[in-house]
């Protein structure tokens, strides 16, 4: 997650990112960054903005229940990932 936190602030205006990355305003910071990612047409931003809202879902999920669902949940996005191609 950091690494692409740091590749998006490079290539674009898109404010850092909340320190708490399973809170509610780092949620919000990845919708907002998706919205404007997707004005500016910009691809790579938008595939990230993506995967970190999925990354921040993760965390969600590992704080609720267990990390075994978290990294299902991980699994199952990125497999559905690569049925796409």
């Amino acid at each position: 997650m950091e690494s692409i936190e740091k590749f998006i602030i490079k290539i674009g205006e898109y404010g850092e990112a909340p320190a708490e990355r399973s809170g509610q305003q780092y949620r919000q910071w990845c919708e907002s960054l998706l919205n404007v990612a997707e004005k500016l047409r910009n691809r790579d931003a938008v595939t990230y903005a993506e995967q970190l809202r999925v990354y921040h879902v993760a965390l969600t999920i590992n704080e609720a229940t267990r990390m075994k669902d978290a990294l299902l949940y991980l699994s199952r996005y990125f497999d559905r990932l690569d049925e796409g191609k």
